[in-house]
């Protein structure tokens, strides 16, 4: 099998390397660029993860152990209410995440396989990384 060819890094103008940096990587970014957006990203606990985050969510998985995907984007997969997978990740309906005025909303939230809450994270709220 043939090695894949090296891409550009896909930084877009960061202040580790200014411009576009001509870096060749296997993929994604370079290190240098991939340490500095971890850098502007911020801490863990200044995005939303913190102890109380982490003790609710448990809880609400606890309470509601399996996926509740009914959505359409997931019909290729498995037909609407029967996913059946373990919930691993509690997704808030409202699309505003742990930082929103209703973070700690049980009503708020849906319990979903990590697979389901990935495709809902494309499909309804816009993507990876908004």
């Amino acid at each position: 099998m043939a090695a894949r060819a090296l891409s550009v890094c896909s930084c877009r103008g960061c202040t580790a390397c200014g411009d576009r940096c001509p870096t060749l990587v296997p993929s994604g970014r370079c290190t240098d660029c991939a340490r500095a957006a971890d850098r502007r990203r911020g801490s863990g606990s200044a995005r939303g993860w913190n102890n109380r985050w982490a003790t609710f969510s448990k809880r609400y998985l606890r309470d509601h152990p399996i996926c509740a995907c009914t959505a359409d984007w997931c019909a290729h997969i498995h037909q609407p209410g029967q996913c059946g997978q373990p919930a691993t990740d509690p997704d808030h309906k409202d699309g505003t995440g742990r930082n929103g005025p209703r973070a700690f909303d049980p009503d708020n939230l849906i319990g979903l396989c990590h697979p389901c809450h990935s495709r809902k994270t494309i499909h309804q709220d816009g993507g990876f990384g908004r």
